[in-house]
């Protein structure tokens, strides 16, 4: 859902880099501008689910709040996963 509208707004926002004739600087500028681009769009991607790969990772502070005094506040029933007490 989020992708269509990303790659809309990166194509309108390269559209003015097209108006003039391709300059050593213009063409310089673009490519600067598609390498951000690119990255930004990664890093997005890599994030939107950050316990998978590319960015994975590993929900050791969550686990630790649940041995600390947070875990021994909660019901059994809540460690478990089960919400619907």
């Amino acid at each position: 859902m989020f992708w269509a509208p990303a790659l809309i707004g990166l194509c309108l926002l390269s559209i003015p880099f097209y108006v003039y004739r391709p300059t050593r600087t213009h063409v310089f500028l673009l490519s600067i501008f598609g390498a951000y681009s690119g990255v930004v769009l990664f890093f997005i991607f890599a994030f939107s689910n950050p316990f998978e790969q590319p960015g994975k990772l590993e929900p050791v502070a969550f686990e630790n709040l649940l041995r600390g005094d947070m875990g021994k506040s909660l019901t059994p029933a809540a460690l478990n996963g089960d919400i619907t007490q």
